[in-house]
């Protein structure tokens, strides 16, 4: 849904419109990360099920590898979109449906653990997977190396 203002006043027209701009950016950038979310769970996945389907200890842990570099550079592009995203929910704080998020829930989300969903699909879901992921390849070393 796209963003309408209609300026009360003349003069404050540039400063809704930008409010618009960062509003429906802001919207964007989100879809976009909760899409690539999915498609990062979706392709850990795909490798769990290829290491559990693999016989070959050296594929299983190329497979693992794959999924450490991946979800590493997950790890750090992730916090990094949520920070981006916040700044331009920020930018458009004068709208009153960024003011309604402020007073429900806004402070909430910079004092509590946990946070919201944007910080668990960017901080804490990539920072488990990869590091479920590292786990899987000190067992897959470990078990490489008693078996000699």
């Amino acid at each position: 849904m796209k963003c309408v203002c209609l300026p009360i006043f003349p003069d404050h027209m540039n400063d809704e419109k930008k409010a618009c701009q960062y509003h429906d950016r802001a919207d964007h950038e989100d879809n976009l990360h909760v899409s690539r979310t999915g498609l990062f769970i979706s392709f850990n996945g795909f490798l769990a099920v290829a290491v559990g389907l693999v016989g070959d200890q050296v594929i299983k842990t190329a497979f693992v590898c794959i999924a450490v570099a991946v979800d590493a550079l997950w790890a750090v592009w992730a916090p990094k979109a949520r920070r981006f995203i916040r700044a331009l929910r920020d930018a458009g704080r004068d709208r009153d449906d960024e003011k309604l998020w402020r007073s429900t829930v806004g402070g909430a989300e910079r004092h509590r653990w946990i946070g919201d969903p944007l910080t668990l699909t960017s901080a804490y879901i990539p920072g488990l997977l990869l590091l479920g992921w590292l786990v899987i390849l000190l067992y897959l070393s470990s078990s490489r190396s008693t078996a000699r």
